[in-house]
Order: C-alpha cells, then structure tokens, then sequence
C-alpha cells in the first residue's frame, strides 16, 4: 500500500542477489587461482551491477521467448507475405534471445574474477559452454 515497502522490498531482492553473485565471483575467483584484492564494498558493487544487467538480461531473453509467438503473429499481420515474416521474427526472437544470455555470461566471465588483463576472446570458450549447458 506504499512506496516504501516496495522500496525496501528492492533493495533486499538487490541485496541478496547479488550475495549470490558475490559468491559466483569467489568462485571464479578460486577457478583461476587469483586471490581476491578488492575491497568488500568494491567486491559488492561489482556483484550488483552484475545481478542488475543480467536480471535485465534475462528478462529480456524470457519475454522473447514467451511472447515471441505474439510479436512474430503481429509482425506477421503487418507484412504483406505472413508466412516469411512470421519465420524471420521467430528466428530472430531466438537469436536475440541466445545472444542475450550469451552477452550476460561474457559479462559474467569477465568482470567478475579479479583479472584484469582477460579479454572477452579469453571468455568466450567457456560462455558458450555455459549457454550451451
């Protein structure tokens, strides 16, 4: 019934996802054998930037997926040739969707352990592993 509830409910959700990302990055952190040399509330910031673009993320990948059909049905009406157009934005509500999640792991993989001398071609491997999984 009122905007502080919502707000405090916010800011818990943030907070423990990114706990959960917190712990992700420690264990990257023990994959690559690095120790963790940033400061607690640097650790922290990272994990809810992190929980925030992949929520983002992954949101936009699950409203493909599940109102795919609808948008590729009004893409459909819209075009002169319904079948093609149907297809096309099918196919290409999936490839956004795969690329999004794909985007989210790279991010993931990057920026999460403490290395700061990987490059996205260094991560690439193991995000499409992980998409793949």
């Amino acid at each position: 019934s009122s905007g502080g509830k919502l707000s405090i409910g916010l800011i818990l959700t943030l907070w423990t996802g990114s706990s959960g990302m917190v712990a992700v990055i420690e264990g990257l952190n023990i994959a690559y054998c690095v120790p963790e040399k940033r400061r607690w509330w640097r650790r922290r910031l990272v994990a809810l930037v992190l929980t925030i673009c992949m929520g983002l993320l992954a949101n936009l990948a699950m409203m493909l997926i599940t109102a795919g059909d609808a948008i590729a049905r009004l893409v459909g009406s819209i075009a002169s040739d319904n079948q093609v157009m149907i297809t096309t934005s099918t196919l290409a509500q999936w490839s956004i969707a795969i690329c999004a999640m794909l985007i989210g792991l790279l991010v993931i993989y990057r920026f999460a352990p403490n290395l700061s001398d990987q490059g996205v071609e260094a991560v690439l491997p193991g995000a499409l592993v992980a998409l793949l999984g």
